[in-house]
């Protein structure tokens, strides 16, 4: 029998491999984004990652690739610096198409 196209474990593992490639390819800019997270982000207030981008590319540059922010959330949250709240906004940038987007809290 052959492998469904949506193999959940599959996307996964590709997930975490695009994940792992963009952050390796943004072994400068990752530490200098953590850290700009950990001094600009509040405790406490609800965010979206658009929104923290908004924030960041005032103390920062842009990374090489824009896949690099989606990096920075999946390291935040495996860093238990931030988590989900469970809550899906909207977002606000006319090329993000106002889709839904999982809202996080920094927590450490």
């Amino acid at each position: 029998m052959s492998k469904s196209f949506f193999d959940g474990e599959d996307a996964r593992v590709a997930r975490d491999e695009g994940v792992a490639r963009v952050t390796w390819n943004s072994k400068e800019w990752m530490p200098q984004a953590i850290e700009a997270f950990e001094d600009h982000i509040e405790f406490g207030i609800p965010f979206i990652a658009e929104e923290m981008r908004d924030i960041l590319s005032k103390w920062i540059d842009q990374p090489h690739s824009p896949n690099a922010w989606g990096a920075l959330s999946l390291v935040l949250v495996r860093r238990k610096q931030i988590c989900k709240t469970g809550v899906h906004r909207s977002m606000k940038h006319v090329k993000s198409h106002a889709r839904a987007t999982p809202e996080y809290i920094r927590v450490s």
